[in-house]
């Protein structure tokens, strides 16, 4: 694809965002102008440090929420009770199973909620709300803390004991999770290999593929660094988001600045550097607890296990952010 970062914008744009541009009203309901940029719609501009007006992308997410209009509600019914515990159905009589289950179930939802997040901290980025962006970083640091946790009672596993049901898993394996591959594309991988695994015309494959060609939570980090009057190059404002972000040692000088003038930008990206980092251990800790039940065997899901898994630790999500960390 050749699209620019806001023609790419205007082509994931929601019909909610056009109706507000009709109603000139903006997100949230909030009275708005709008101008149009190309053929991207961008809001009204706030005014940079050099008194020239910005315009910004809105940025709407393709999110799967199903809203249950249900005019009677009780605990059970709220929560999706009888569908969420009966949703593990083990393959064989081990006891070890349920719990190798649950966890990777729990870990399903917290994904979902985070991909949830990150469709709100894009959002907020792009109208350079500092105090709802370092809001939603906070709980997403939150959430992936907890993912990481639930590794411990993971590791309550002995390899004998996941040797006993591991024969009935087939090819299911934690390397097919669709969900895991969005959050890697929302933060910025691009590999078709990513969905290429998943079947033509599936849902999976359509999510994974979608967040490839939509701006990255860093594109929308850079429009959040345009709203508060940085000077960021063009060529990564107008680059083509279904290719990876090169480091910029242009971007680099900006970083600078805002770690210089030490406000909440620099608060910002403190935030970006600890999710990155989150991520990281993330990554380290899935890798160690499959080396310690497995060791180096393959994955069942055709992976190579826990090397595959080490190889991933050395790819920083934001790497412009660690790069000038030697600079300041």
């Amino acid at each position: 694809m050749t699209a620019c970062f806001l023609t790419a914008l205007n082509a994931i744009a929601a019909a909610s965002t056009r109706s507000r541009q009709l109603r000139g009203r903006g997100p949230g309901g909030n009275p708005r102008r709008f101008c149009r940029t190309g053929t991207a719609l961008v809001s009204m501009c706030r005014t940079s440090r050099s008194h020239r007006p910005r315009c910004l992308p809105f940025v709407e997410v393709d999110e799967a929420v199903i809203v249950d209009h249900s005019p009677v509600l009780t605990y059970s019914s709220y929560l999706a009770l009888d569908e969420i515990l009966t949703a593990q159905r083990p393959h064989s009589d081990e006891h070890e199973e349920m719990l190798f289950i649950v966890v990777h179930q729990v870990h399903e939802l917290w994904f979902k909620q985070l991909l949830h997040e990150f469709a709100g901290l894009q959002r907020q980025l792009a109208l350079g709300d500092s105090a709802h962006v370092l809001h939603s970083l906070r709980r997403s640091l939150g959430i992936l803390k907890s993912v990481i946790t639930q590794i411990d009672v993971l590791e309550t596993m002995t390899p004998s004991q996941f040797t006993s049901f591991r024969g009935n898993l087939g090819t299911a394996s934690g390397f097919q999770s669709a969900q895991f591959r969005e959050i890697e594309a929302v933060l910025g991988r691009r590999d078709r290999r990513a969905f290429e695994r998943y079947l033509e015309g599936s849902g999976e494959r359509y999510r994974i593929e979608s967040a490839m060609n939509r701006p990255t939570l860093f594109d929308s980090f850079l429009g959040y660094l345009v709203v508060h009057g940085y000077p960021v190059p063009h060529d990564l404002l107008y680059r083509d988001v279904s290719l990876p972000m090169e480091p910029s040692v242009e971007l680099q000088g900006v970083l600078l600045q805002v770690y210089h003038d030490d406000d909440v930008a620099a608060e910002v990206c403190e935030g970006l550097v600890d999710l990155d980092q989150r991520i990281q251990e993330w990554r380290y800790r899935h890798g160690k607890m499959v080396e310690r039940i497995i060791g180096d065997k393959s994955g069942t899901g055709g992976s190579s296990g826990a090397a595959y898994l080490r190889a991933t630790l050395s790819t920083p999500m934001f790497p412009d952010l660690w790069t000038v960390r030697g600079r300041l």
